[in-house]
This record gives C-alpha cells, structure tokens and sequence, in this order.
C-alpha cells in the first residue's frame, strides 16, 4: 500500500505481551514515521483494533497483527518481519536502521542463535522481564523499551563510523607482527584490529 504515510497515523496497534518484532516496528513508527505522538493500542494477537480490516483507515496502523501491510505472518519469507516491513516503508536507505532490524527479524525467526540459545541475560529476556512485570499494562512495556531501542540504534550507528574510520586504518610490521593504527572521533575498536590479525593496535582521536 505505497504512499500510506502521506497521513501521519494517529494510533498504533500492537498485540498483547509485545515481543521484540512488535516493539521495533512500534519504536520505528515513532522515531522515523513521524508518529511520536500516536496513541499506542493493544489487542490480542492476530486481531485488529474494534475487528476492523488492519488497513481500513489511514490514521490507525497495526504492526505485528491483523495481517495487514506490517504483519509479516501471512509469509513464509524467513526474511520479514513486522519491522522490516515498516523499515522498508519509511527508511529503506538507512543502514544503521537495516542492520539493527535484521537481528530483529533473525531473532524473531529463532535464526539469531542456532541450537542451544545463549546462557547470557539478551534483549528477548529484557522484553519478558518487562512483560512479567507489567503483564496487562503493555503500553509500560513499549515505554520502557523505546529508549533501549534508541541505544541500540546508536551502537549500530557507532559501529558503521567505527568501521568507515578501521578502512582508513595504517598497518605497520613489527617484530611481533602486524600493527594496527586507526583514527577516530569514536574511540578505538580492538575488536576490529585483532580479527584483522593485529597483534599491535592503537588509536588516535580525531
């Protein structure tokens, strides 16, 4: 449905119990579809707000539920989600944006972590810790989250600056091997280096 956001939307539809996939289309919705001051709603999932069709009125979006334009269940494409359809609608160029919602839909297609899931405390456990903690009061829960999706979309965005200043690196032979010298207003990333194979690293503020 192109050219749905020429009418900014005054209420976002969500399911209830949002999971990380319901979460990032609502906080991308409000952070890049000009729809921070929507009115956030919650139904059960697969429903639509008052049964409505999900894409009936222009001012009410659904993400994640109702099998509209945002809800990715009528697919079998392990590729989509309810955020990378919104992504794709409101900011298919953004790359910092692209990457954090490719984990996003990874893990909402259990494809983040293949075989055992990770001992260590994630962001799907946040989510539940939120849900558990508010469990019938989810516009709590999205609250909560958008800033933690804010740091999340800034570490993304680090990462490409970092990695754009790790092309313009110096490498230099020492009698230890290769070392690693890069620029940069964001710091160092060590990480870059010592998978590069430096065995030597330092940085340099711009």
């Amino acid at each position: 449905m192109s050219g749905f956001y020429l009418v900014t939307p005054k209420t976002i539809v969500g399911h209830l119990a949002p999971d990380l996939d319901c979460l990032a289309a609502i906080w991308i919705l409000m952070r890049f579809g000009k729809a921070g001051d929507a009115e956030l709603s919650f139904v059960p999932a697969g429903r639509t707000l008052d049964d409505q069709p999900a894409d009936n009125d222009p001012m009410i979006v659904h993400v994640d539920t109702g099998g509209g334009q945002f809800d990715h269940h009528h697919s079998a494409d392990t590729t989509l989600s309810a955020a990378e359809l919104v992504r794709r609608e409101l900011a298919p160029d953004n790359e910092s944006l692209r990457r954090l919602v490719d984990q996003v839909t990874r893990i909402d297609h259990a494809e983040a972590y293949p075989g055992r899931q990770p001992v260590f405390f994630n962001i799907n456990d946040l989510i539940s810790g939120y849900n558990a903690l508010y469990p019938n009061r989810p516009h709590h829960v999205a609250q909560a989250m958008l800033p933690n999706l804010d740091a999340w979309y800034e570490h993304e965005a680090r990462q490409i600056r970092l990695e754009r200043a790790f092309s313009r690196r110096l490498e230099f032979d020492t009698r230890w091997g290769l070392g690693i010298a890069m620029q940069s207003d964001d710091g160092g990333s060590s990480r870059l280096a010592y998978s590069h194979g430096a065995v030597l690293y330092a940085y340099r503020a711009s």
